[in-house]
């Protein structure tokens, strides 16, 4: 699970095995965010999360580096991103 602040992740580096994976983002900021993966085969992102909802991206990952951000305007900007390591365990 990945807690959204404002304008933060934490933790900001996840790892995890190669194949379907599910992030989970709860949304403990003040503001509207989501949680977008990069550099995939298919990008996905999260909905729009309120203050205090929760959603999730499931996607299939191979193995390798990936970024994750928020894609509200100027939240990536101000820290909200981080990565997403997919390595065999």
């Amino acid at each position: 699970m990945v807690v959204g602040l404002d304008y933060a992740f934490s933790p900001p580096e996840l790892r995890v095995p190669p194949g379907t994976v599910r992030i989970v983002l709860r949304n403990e900021g003040q503001k509207v965010h989501n949680l977008k993966v990069l550099g995939g085969p298919v990008e996905a992102r999260t909905p729009n999360l309120a203050p205090g909802a929760t959603g999730f991206v499931e996607l299939f990952l191979p193995p390798r580096r990936y970024d994750i951000f928020c894609t509200i305007t100027g939240h990536a900007e101000r820290g909200m991103r981080g990565t997403l390591l997919v390595a065999p365990e």
